[in-house]
Parts: C-alpha cells; sequence; structure tokens
C-alpha cells in the first residue's frame, strides 16, 4: 500500500500541474481491491480528495479469493475497529458506497458496517446496496447518470 500510494500521489500531483487541474476537484474511486487501496490513501492523505466513490471495498484484513494475496486491515496502529479508524479519517469526505448484495467474493458487511462506522462519525454518505448484484457492482454503479452528477458537485 505505502509504495502503491505514494507512486500514486505523485502521477496525481504531475497530471494537476500537467494539465493545470483543479487541486479541490479531485475525486477518487475504485472497486474490490481498487475499493481497498481507495479507502487506505484517502484515510492516510484525507486532505486531497474532494470526494470518494467507493464499489464492494474491504476493510478489514481480507484473503484475494483466486489470488490468496493477503490484504491487511485498514485500521491505523493502535485502532481495533478498521471501519471506526477509516470513518475518522475520511468523516469529511463526502462518499458513495456501493455494494451488490449477492457479492460472493467481498462481503456486502464490509460496506454495510463502513456506511453505519460513517454515518456514527457524522460523515456526509450515501450507501447504494444493488439487490441481486453479485461482486461486479461497478457496472451498475459506473453507469448511472446520477454519480457523475455527485461527483462534479463535490469541491474540497
Amino acid at each position: 500500500h505505502l509504495a502503491g500510494g505514494r507512486a500514486a500521489l505523485a502521477a496525481l500531483d504531475q497530471t494537476l500541474a500537467e494539465f493545470n487541474g483543479d487541486p479541490d476537484r479531485v475525486y477518487l474511486t475504485g472497486y474490490s481491491a481498487g475499493g481497498n487501496g481507495t479507502l487506505f490513501l484517502a484515510s492516510r492523505h484525507p486532505d486531497r480528495f474532494a470526494a470518494l466513490l467507493v464499489i464492494c471495498p474491504f476493510v478489514g484484513e481480507f484473503r484475494g479469493t483466486t489470488s490468496g494475496v493477503i490484504y491487511p486491515s485498514l485500521a491505523m496502529p493502535g485502532d481495533a475497529d478498521a471501519y471506526a479508524s477509516v470513518a475518522r479519517r475520511i468523516a469529511h469526505i463526502p462518499t458513495w458506497l456501493f455494494h451488490g448484495d449477492a457479492d460472493s467474493v467481498v462481503s456486502v458487511d464490509e460496506s454495510r458496517k463502513l456506511a453505519a462506522a460513517l454515518k456514527a462519525a457524522g460523515a456526509d454518505v450515501q450507501y447504494t446496496e444493488l439487490p441481486g448484484v453479485n461482486h461486479d457492482a461497478w457496472t451498475p454503479a459506473y453507469a448511472r447518470p446520477d454519480v457523475l452528477e455527485w461527483l462534479l458537485r463535490q469541491s474540497r
């Protein structure tokens, strides 16, 4: 996570400079392991992002179902509750979570727990659970016109 995060932020900074991007309108999105990476990066650099769009993420320790890769918990050192730990750090960033309730790869409980932790932290969070949708929740999520409209309304 650390080296990848540094590389992603360096690429972001280069892109913002090269294309005269607006640093107050940087949106971060990802799905599955990318959703985990989105939450990692946002929780470690919460001042960088105007909004988060996170699809079928996981927060607690997770073993990849096909790769066998073990992803560590996103809790900050010393925090026992990974969901509360992440929520406290990103509560000021508008966040929209999507998850299919039939996800056989990443349990829908991951998003349910994160949404509850974000609400408890006072965050501006939306959670959309997609009935009958398995792990490919990104196709219906990214196809929604209101997702892009919502993102474009966000600014730091």
